[in-house]
């Protein structure tokens, strides 16, 4: 069997809602761009503050935006799964979050210009961004090439 651990392998690195779980983010970008070939693509996609997202990017909260936004979420949820399902999903976050009573296991709460920068400094370059159309506007997807 040959070994291709340092090789670069891939053509593409998919981290989808996950960036936000590391530790070290930095160290999972680095080895995702020394597996990726020349010219490889990275694609990222997360929730994040600032940008077009409308999320802040401090503690300040505009309360109108909010609300439109939870009442856009309720709106979609409903619509896929129906009121009884709704219900029962919403019952069961209560008793779940009461029951462990602890903070989400998210390490980062990613600012878009942090985001950014720490692309850029693990030898990428962002070449597309999309962001999610309301009410998930503060999700982006990010495409990124392998610098040489």
């Amino acid at each position: 069997m040959k070994n291709i651990s340092n090789k670069s392998t891939f053509d593409w690195v998919h981290m989808r809602s996950v960036l936000d779980h590391f530790q070290d983010p930095y160290l999972a970008l680095k080895e995702a761009y020394r597996v990726l070939r020349f010219n490889g693509t990275l694609l990222i996609g997360l929730a994040v503050r600032g940008g077009k997202s409308l999320l802040k990017t401090d503690n300040s909260h505009d309360n109108v935006s909010q609300f439109v936004s939870i009442i856009s979420r309720v709106k979609t949820k409903f619509r896929y799964v129906g009121l009884t399902s709704f219900v029962r999903r919403g019952v069961r976050k209560v008793i779940k979050k009461e029951e462990k009573n602890m903070p989400d296991d998210h390490m980062f709460c990613w600012i878009y210009g942090d985001l950014i920068d720490l692309i850029r400094t693990a030898g990428f370059r962002v070449i597309k961004e999309h962001w999610q159309k309301p009410p998930f506007t503060m999700c982006i997807y990010l495409s990124a090439k392998k610098r040489s």
